[in-house]
């Protein structure tokens, strides 16, 4: 099961989304936070 081409596009559909515009701003924050 290819999973690039299903995940990808929703992905970029959710990146429209407002939702996905807060997800995006906190992912930066999340790998600060995350312990290396």
């Amino acid at each position: 099961m290819p999973t690039g081409s299903p995940g990808f596009l929703n992905r970029r559909q959710f990146l429209g989304t407002s939702a996905g515009a807060a997800l995006l701003a906190g992912l930066p924050r999340l790998s600060a936070d995350a312990p290396r």
